[in-house]
């Protein structure tokens, strides 16, 4: 069981310090800061690493339309070796932050937003995150 929980700590040591490397770019906790789709940053603390790495579904209601239902967005982010699920209403309102390791990261928002008859290239989402000490 030690051995486990040795090789558990180790792959997430690992994965947080892989993505701490090749951080895109730093940000500081409490602060707001953006991610563009395949973008990995780094916690200036050094105890934090995120990469955006798919949007997973985007049902938002797109603009100049009328929908029965404001749809989500969902991310998939690596945050320190781990892949979490963070979405967002399409209303704009932000699901609960995601707790990892003493931390708590939150998705903002999502652009583009969707307009009706326009398709998205996945190239082009920048999520907006903030990423605060619990």
């Amino acid at each position: 069981m030690k051995n486990l929980f040795f090789l558990l700590s180790l792959a997430l040591i690992l994965g947080a310090a892989k993505c701490k490397e090749e951080a895109d770019l730093f940000f500081t906790l409490g602060d707001t800061f953006k991610l563009k789709l395949g973008e990995a940053g780094a916690c200036t603390c050094k105890a934090v690493g995120i990469q955006f790495t798919a949007v997973t579904e985007d049902s938002r209601c797109p603009k100049n339309t009328n929908c029965v239902w404001a749809g989500e967005i969902k991310t998939s982010m690596i945050i320190n070796g781990t892949t979490y699920e963070l979405k967002l209403g399409g209303d704009s309102k932000p699901a609960p932050p995601v707790e990892v390791e003493g931390y708590s990261v939150q998705l903002l928002e999502v652009n583009p937003y969707p307009v009706a008859g326009e398709k998205i290239d996945p190239a082009s989402y920048v999520a907006k995150l903030i990423v605060k000490e619990k």
